[in-house]
């Protein structure tokens, strides 16, 4: 409970840092080091989903979203439960501050990640 209690303060530290008027960023970097600290399998598990979207939908984002929303469930599924909702909470976090890019995605507008030795 302790490791998941400090890995929330490092994640909103990080998401929302105080000398930058609460506005920051790297929430889904952040994200992933709590999983390599809390459960390693869980960030293994992210990183995999991550690939694996990334090379299908080709953007970074979505990728992170539904990662992020994966790994609660993935919790649960390595016998972790204790884990569930601080990771749900982490990943709500990580889908509010994406907002932007949400509507992004909706509009075609969101970036896309390039293809290696596409001219």
């Amino acid at each position: 409970m302790g490791g998941l209690v400090a890995g929330l303060g490092a994640f909103l530290g990080h998401v929302l840092p105080v000398w930058l008027k609460f506005r920051g960023g790297k929430g889904v970097a952040t994200f992933l080091g709590v999983l390599f600290g809390l459960a390693w399998p869980l960030a293994f598990m992210f990183v995999a989903v991550w690939i694996g979207l990334a090379l299908v939908v080709r953007m970074s984002s979505v990728s992170s979203l539904i990662g992020a929303w994966a790994m609660p469930v993935g919790a649960y599924a390595i016998g972790q439960p204790g884990l569930v909702a601080g990771l749900a909470a982490m990943a709500a976090v990580i889908l509010i501050t994406h907002r932007s890019n949400i509507v992004r995605i909706f509009k075609g507008e969101e970036s896309t990640i390039s293809r290696v030795g596409k001219g």
